[in-house]
């Protein structure tokens, strides 16, 4: 075989390989092989991926053409007038805790119990029907939410319905509960029983309200003495 002919196939070969070459550079370029990107979907991930922090407040941290901001949790402040009763209702805003109901109110916007007199207030001096001289002595308990600021109302009348007398009883203990509280008033008069010796005494519920669905009163029949 001649040398030119030799030369000829060597030419041929090496120029294949460098055509070979180029189509795999071509079709597989080295550049476009990447490392897979990690995913990042909030700030403590993109900084723990190492991405940059800008330290604005809150910090920002930004990845993937995305930017991701730090959660910050402000510290709660203090109510003003924050204390709290056995049912961690607000004092201060006037709530108490019903066991009734299971919540926290305001007794003069919803009234915590609802049913018979006697589950709400109950009198051990005057009884019914007895017979009373001034000054008259009224001693007893009521739930607290028939107080508005320790105290309600009191009234006797005559026969005819006329007010003869009226004052405030008073809580003789603490009267924001749901319990009994003890309570006293002492009322004053003078009765004409030329016409007829019956009245009444009316213990009325403290409505600061003044809505009338939230009145509520008992009254015990007296007679004057």
């Amino acid at each position: 075989m001649s040398k030119k002919i030799i030369m000829s196939i060597i030419f041929s070969s090496l120029a294949g390989l460098v055509l070979l070459f180029l189509l795999i550079y071509k079709f597989l370029p080295v550049n476009n092989i990447t490392e897979p990107q990690v995913s990042i979907s909030n700030f403590k991930e993109c900084v723990d991926a190492g991405n940059p922090v800008m330290e604005s407040y809150p910090r920002q941290c930004r990845a993937n053409n995305q930017t991701f901001v730090e959660d910050v949790t402000l510290p709660e402040e203090p109510l003003i007038g924050g204390d709290t009763d056995e049912g961690g209702c607000l004092i201060g805003a006037g709530y108490s805790w019903c066991e009734i109901k299971q919540k926290c109110l305001r007794v003069w916007e919803e009234p915590c119990e609802e049913g018979t007199h006697t589950s709400l207030i109950r009198v051990s001096s005057p009884v019914e029907n007895q017979e009373i001289t001034s000054p008259l002595t009224i001693e007893g308990e009521a739930v607290g939410n028939w107080f508005f600021e320790a105290s309600f109302p009191v009234v006797l009348v005559n026969w005819d319905g006329l007010i003869i007398a009226q004052g405030i009883a008073t809580a003789q203990s603490d009267w924001m509960t749901t319990d009994f509280v003890p309570f006293e008033a002492v009322l004053e008069f003078e009765a004409d029983t030329q016409v007829s010796n019956r009245g009444a005494l009316i213990l009325k519920k403290d409505n600061p309200s003044g809505l009338p669905q939230y009145d509520d009163a008992l009254e015990i029949p007296v007679l004057f003495k």
